[in-house]
């Protein structure tokens, strides 16, 4: 079934909102180092501690959670889960981790409001430490507001991680358009051009054809049990069209 009208306005929204501030902290990052950002994916920790302000630490949690964001002497702190690799369906989890982070960084900026108590709302003696965190599952009987705060920051998230302007930049996705324009990207050798360059910019493979397909750059189909890719002529807009 198709998404409603109202989802894929939220998806756009989450969408700009990531791009958005992936673009705005990599200029305060040129500024600050007098260099060019590396692909996002691959500074996300250096991004949320030095430009928006949050501890950012890596430990075990549940293997059903990939990360967690909660507020500590008033200031964002970030857990992502370091047994990402036990999560079951997970194979890369440093590009998982990487994306998560973004996932996180729009919950700083955008939903911290959400689990700030004052002192009123504590109890006494109570200790009072409320958290957003990303589950494995899709559902998990949360409310639809708790739903619809997830979906954005999945969605800008992973709008933000997998940055086109770094991805065009990358040997491995240079080929696979060259390829796509001589009609040579559904072979099986095109694959391993794709999971290159989603290691060339720091994203998982998922991540990678999940941002490509939602936004109706690449078509993957099954055939006789292998994954095709179908590029589609929007893709060729990436090679001169800027975000």
């Amino acid at each position: 079934m198709p998404p409603s009208n109202r989802v894929v306005a939220i998806q756009r929204e989450a969408w700009a909102f990531g791009r958005q501030l992936r673009a705005s902290t990599l200029a305060q990052y040129e500024d600050e180092y007098g260099e060019k950002a590396p692909p996002p994916a691959l500074i996300g920790p250096e991004i949320l501690r030095d430009f928006l302000g949050a501890k950012v630490t890596y430990d075990p949690l549940p293997l059903n959670l990939f990360a967690e964001t909660t507020v500590d002497a008033g200031a964002p702190w970030v857990t992502i889960n370091s047994l990402t690799a036990r999560i079951d369906g997970v194979k890369d989890a440093s590009g998982v981790q990487n994306v998560g982070v973004w996932h996180e960084a729009i919950h700083v900026v955008r939903d911290l409001h959400s689990i700030r108590v004052g002192p009123q709302a504590a109890l006494p003696g109570m200790p009072v430490n409320p958290k957003i965190a990303c589950h494995r599952e899709k559902s998990v009987g949360s409310s639809r507001a708790d739903w619809a705060r997830e979906y954005f920051a999945e969605e800008a998230g992973r709008a933000a991680a997998v940055s086109y302007p770094h991805l065009l930049e990358t040997p491995a996705f240079q080929q696979f358009i060259e390829r796509a324009q001589r009609r040579l990207a559904s072979t099986a050798s095109s694959w391993p051009l794709l999971y290159k360059a989603a290691e060339q910019i720091g994203v998982n493979i998922s991540a990678l054809t999940k941002q490509l397909q939602e936004e109706g750059l690449l078509v993957i189909e099954r055939h006789n049990g292998r994954p095709i890719l179908y590029p589609q002529p929007a893709l060729w807009d990436l090679m001169v069209v800027s975000e």
